[in-house]
């Protein structure tokens, strides 16, 4: 990934123990599978590699917190208190 090393940092050490929380299906490993799915899929396309990290880091969070249902609702809701500096007190390993 050519993507800032803090951004990497952030991902790796913040958000994946985070999945640790969620079924065998959805966990740490489920992420990185998709994060080397993304980036194949993302070169040659002009994609902003730093968008397609975040993605398809965030994109199941929301299952190790609140199951399946409303998944995607409930993942928006976990990445706009973080973009928002704020702590969700249920976010932590």
């Amino acid at each position: 990934w050519n993507i800032p090393e803090d951004l990497r940092d952030y991902v790796q050490g913040q958000v994946l123990p985070l999945y640790q929380r969620s079924d065998s299906a959805h966990g740490p490993e489920h992420i990185r599978q998709v994060l080397a799915n993304s980036w194949e899929l993302a070169q040659g396309l002009g994609a902003d590699l730093r968008l397609v990290y975040v993605v398809a880091a965030y994109h199941d969070l929301g299952i190790a917190f609140f199951g399946r249902q409303d998944i995607f609702l409930q993942t928006v809701f976990v990445i706009f208190y973080s973009r928002m500096g704020r702590v969700v007190p249920f976010l932590s390993v």
